[in-house]
């Protein structure tokens, strides 16, 4: 054999390790981010590298602020659970649809999940880090995937758990990492807390509540009982606080209200208080509009709406007046480096190359070298730089149009309007700097306010002139910017004078507010004939098999068509529509199943459709439900192919010794075995079936090899011997006429 890499999922770990005897873990603050890095200390303490340390990073400017890795140092630093990379990072994984700022050559695992440590725990390690239960839990907290599976919000937000010898035990255990969750978050922003949760709990929720018990008796937190008088007494008030309204069905929020007292705030109190709310649009005066559906509600109007998709219909409302707005790279530099000191990374050209760079509105002025020139520059502090270098890099600009979309995102069910926080921003004149430019973003709406109360004006000299507050003084300039605040005082039309960022905010929300209430108002008045003219598809007879479902008009690729059902319990119980009962099976379907919020499966197109062609799906890929027949005229094996097909349930190919596979892309769901995948450059990986994609990099063609019961990816990939000499058992078995194999196994 030419060349053998035995390695799992991330390129080059031994590599690496033979180059990093230790390493430091940076995680996000949240319940996925710690136990993922938690999973990954384990993951690589299996191949001998000793995690040391570990640091909290979080999005915005503390993103910039975490401490830079000295150079040519034996301790490797590792990025876990965060969708934006930085230079200086050789291992960064990650669940989220998009990432940025990712060097080449850095060692990366990106797949869409539910949770990054389902896909550490589950498919990166050779064996299991976190139980299954607890990888459920983890993920259906992060996917806030809570009405199926019954979960409230008292539950959420309970502090204490106490084993109930009436529930069964996952019920127990559902609580059990609840309660750790809940406790994980209200300590979150002590100093050193989470970092020494990852450093010494082992992969496991129980042992994470362990961590977090003894860390608040030994330093003296606040116990339970404070916690949950805090939190009700935060509850309350925001029953009548005058920043939270309603319009319809919406919950329409400004702010969080006081969060100074540890264990207050909770994001879900407001559907805590408004159960049957279906949606909420909360506006946060450092520059962030937020919309998400309620995760508790099964049954909400607007059933399949995309609010990513409504991001953008809102966004255009403010098109030309964010792209009137020249943001450059000395104000962004500036804005990111709030909290950042002498020893933080700061935001440096690679980043606004990574994030801006591409973005249609990005402009340099200047000759060929000056991008070398604010390179340098751009690797010191911005409090540090002379105004001239501060106006070197005001040569590079992007307008507010490029910076709001790139600081945005989202999905069907919550979405974010970032980065308004850069826009609005007073010009440097001469060696004038913004008076702002050291004001934290939390305390933003205090240092921008430009209203008629005496007091708060008081309150916003000592912040500008102190560059903090005590948090009193903070409460108090909170309570009253709020009630100035109040959403509906605050609609700007498009001639309105927008002057600041939190102007801007407020009329994005707003905006936000005005379009989802109408879509709700005109969803409800829909007569019974109405929705029949306005839906997608028509019944009619099939060549297929008996009735069928047909585009009533041109359909585009990706364009959601309807629901299909329900699922009340998988494999057994579903609640099926017109659409998902009449939507027939093809072996080269056009439309496919999306599943939303853990319950509802939509028919989508996969391609684009005309009008009046039927609409199918492969039934095969979701093996739950009802599978094709004979009778149906189209399951003949003629139609299937060894290299499409593979082990899925239903191939007939399925009990062969190996498959040879054109690519280096395999999809391992749908399929009955674990299989080892090794490709045409030697490189190795094991394939968890039902785990979703693989791809074996450079690699144009893979050999797959399914694994028998009692054969162990993790013993098989523990030496270069072990795995050489089963390889060599399965050779004999393999036809080696076969050129194509022969180029493999040479």
């Amino acid at each position: 054999m030419k060349k053998l890499i035995t390695e799992s999922g991330i390129r080059n770990i031994k590599d690496l390790a033979r180059r990093y005897p230790n390493a430091k873990i940076y995680f996000h603050q949240d319940l996925d981010g710690v136990t993922t890095a938690i999973g990954m200390k384990n993951y690589l303490e299996q191949y001998g590298i000793k995690v040391i340390d570990a640091e909290v990073i979080q999005y915005g400017d503390k993103e910039f602020a975490i401490k830079k890795v000295e150079a040519n140092t034996d301790t490797m630093p590792v990025l876990v659970d965060f969708a934006h990379g930085k230079p200086m990072f050789v291992i960064h994984t990650d669940h989220h649809d998009t990432q940025a700022g990712v060097e080449s050559g850095t060692s990366v695992n990106f797949r869409p999940s539910r949770s990054n440590v389902e896909t550490l725990s589950q498919i990166i390690s050779p064996k299991e880090i976190f139980p299954d239960s607890d990888i459920s839990l983890i993920s259906t907290v992060d996917s806030a995937n809570f009405a199926s599976n019954n979960i409230t919000p008292e539950m959420v937000m309970n502090y204490l758990f106490k084993f109930d010898k009436d529930s069964d035990l996952k019920r127990n255990k559902t609580i059990m990492g609840l309660v750790t969750n809940k406790l994980l978050l209200a300590f979150k922003n002590k100093p050193g807390f989470l970092e020494e949760i990852v450093l010494n709990a082992k992969p496991s929720l129980l042992s994470i509540l362990n961590n977090i018990k003894k860390q608040v008796e030994s330093k003296g937190y606040a116990n339970v009982e404070e916690l949950v008088a805090n939190q009700m007494d935060y509850i309350e008030k925001q029953k009548t606080s005058d920043k939270v309204n309603r319009v319809g069905n919406i919950i329409v929020q400004y702010g969080g209200g006081s969060m100074v007292k540890p264990g207050s705030y909770d994001r879900y109190t407001p559907f805590r208080n408004n159960p049957d709310a279906d949606f909420i649009v909360i506006a946060w005066p450092l520059g962030l509009v937020q919309a998400s559906c309620n995760p508790y509600k099964q049954d909400r109007s607007l059933k399949g709406v995309d609010l990513g998709e409504m991001k953008n219909e809102v966004l255009s409302k403010f098109e030309s007046r964010l792209k009137a707005q020249k943001i450059t790279f000395g104000t962004l530099k500036r804005i990111s480096e709030t909290t950042a000191d002498y020893q933080s990374v700061g935001f440096t050209l690679k980043d606004m190359m990574a994030i801006y760079g591409k973005s249609p509105s990005f402009k340099v002025e200047g000759k060929s070298d000056i991008m070398n020139i604010i390179n340098d520059i751009s690797n010191k502090l911005y409090k540090s730089l002379s105004e001239k270098q501060k106006q070197f890099l005001d040569r590079i600009s992007v307008n507010g149009w490029d910076v709001v979309l790139a600081n945005s995102g989202g999905h069907k069910c919550i979405t974010n309007i970032s980065g308004l926080s850069f826009l609005y921003r007073k010009e440097r004149k001469n060696n004038q700097s913004d008076v702002t430019e050291n004001i934290p973003e939390e305390l933003m709406h205090i240092a921008t306010y430009n209203g008629e109360n005496n007091f708060v004006k008081e309150i916003k000299s000592k912040l500008l002139k102190f560059g903090k507050l005590s948090d009193k003084q903070i409460e108090i300039a909170t309570s009253v910017i709020n009630k100035e605040s109040k959403p509906e005082n605050n609609k700007l039309s498009d001639d309105d004078n927008i002057t600041t960022y939190v102007e801007l905010t407020k009329a994005i929300q707003n905006e936000f507010v005005n379009v989802l209430n109408d879509k709700i108002e005109k969803s409800s008045n829909i007569t019974e004939n109405e929705i029949k003219d306005t839906k997608k598809y028509y019944v009619d007879e099939s060549q297929i098999q008996g009735k069928g479902v047909f585009a009533a008009k041109d359909i585009k690729k990706g364009e959601t068509i309807g629901l299909l059902h329900n699922i009340i319990e998988m494999g057994s119980n579903y609640k099926f529509t017109e659409l998902g009962k009449l939507h027939n099976h093809s072996d080269n379907p056009n439309c496919h199943n999306e599943l939303v919020d853990g319950n509802k499966r939509y028919l989508v197109a996969t391609r684009d459709i005309a009008e009046g062609e039927e609409l199918t799906t492969d039934y095969r890929l979701q093996p739950d439900l009802e599978q094709p027949i004979d009778e149906w005229n189209i399951n003949e094996s003629k139609n299937f192919k060894p290299e499409i097909d593979g082990y899925r349930t239903y191939s007939p190919f399925k009990d062969l010794e190996y498959i040879v596979v054109e690519g280096n892309g395999i999809d391992c769901d749908n399929i009955v075995y674990d299989l080892m995948l090794i490709g045409d450059n030697g490189n190795v990986k094991y394939c968890k079936k039902n785990s979703g994609k693989y791809f074996i990099e450079g690699a144009k063609k893979v050999v797959e090899i399914p694994l028998k019961e009692d054969e162990n990816p993790e013993t098989l990939l523990s030496s270069k011997k072990i795995f050489s000499k089963w390889l060599e058992e399965k050779i004999d078995k393999i036809d080696t006429d076969d050129t194509l194999v022969e180029t493999f196994f040479n």
